[in-house]
């Protein structure tokens, strides 16, 4: 799940990481599904005025915070998940050929 593994990273970017090792304690998914997408691709979808202080480093979001934040985040997810099951989709990719990657994923694990 997405949010469990955003909020394990985030945990660790902000060093409020005791929430880290009890997360860690719950069960382990079948399969993680993760989206990678480079941060630039990510600046080309969003506005930066709109992002979440959570998002990236600094007072205000600018482009190298942005950048440097989400860098860091992508590397611990895949720190996090490194040890279970997980299938990478490239964030690249358009939205059809995403969905159509997904559902065969999906419909291969059931």
């Amino acid at each position: 799940d997405s949010y469990f593994y955003k909020f394990l990273a985030k945990e660790q970017i902000t060093r409020r990481s005791k929430y880290a090792d009890i997360w860690r304690l719950s069960r382990s998914p079948n399969l993680v599904i993760f989206l990678d997408t480079p941060p630039e691709v990510i600046l080309t979808r969003i506005q930066l005025d709109n992002l979440n202080p959570t998002e990236y480093y600094g007072s205000r979001p600018t482009k190298k915070g942005f950048m440097r934040y989400q860098n860091d985040l992508r590397r611990i997810l895949l720190q996090e998940i490194s040890g279970l099951p997980y299938t990478n989709l490239d964030g690249k990719l358009p939205a059809p050929q995403l969905a159509k990657q997904l559902y065969n994923i999906l419909k291969s694990t059931t």
